[in-house]
């Protein structure tokens, strides 16, 4: 009877180091799983860091581009003023040179009208002669 006792006592304390030891398996997968999963996220933790940091260094630069196409237009309208202004001043002309190219103007029509009067009866006068 003893035997069988000591049996019996065995085959259940054997049959629980079992239980504990596949627990014990369970758990270390489980450990392990954890730890790699902990370590994913730590990863994905810097990636994302990353990335954040990135899209700040972009919205910088963004702004200051559109800072710098602010200045830009307002240079261009400010140019743009000095140019009509100077173009005025440039295109601009005094009373006298008006005065004078009005002359000019008709003098040279009476001169080249006298010379194709000119030209013409010499051709008139040619055309009588044959």
């Amino acid at each position: 009877m003893i035997v069988s006792v000591v049996s019996l006592i065995t085959m259940l304390l054997f049959v629980n180091v079992n239980k504990f030891v596949e627990r014990d398996k369970t758990l270390n997968s489980r450990i392990e799983n954890v730890e790699r999963t902990l370590q994913s996220i730590s990863s994905l933790e810097k990636d994302l860091e990353s990335i954040r940091e990135e899209i700040i260094d972009l919205q910088v630069a963004n702004q200051v581009i559109k800072d710098e196409y602010k200045r830009a237009q307002e240079l261009k309208k400010m140019i743009d003023s000095q140019l009509k202004a100077v173009n005025m001043a440039v295109n601009r002309k005094s009373v006298k040179e008006t005065i004078f190219n009005y002359l000019l103007g008709f003098i040279l029509g009476i001169m080249s009208s006298i010379i194709a009067s000119i030209i013409y009866e010499k051709f008139k006068k040619r055309q009588e002669l044959t």
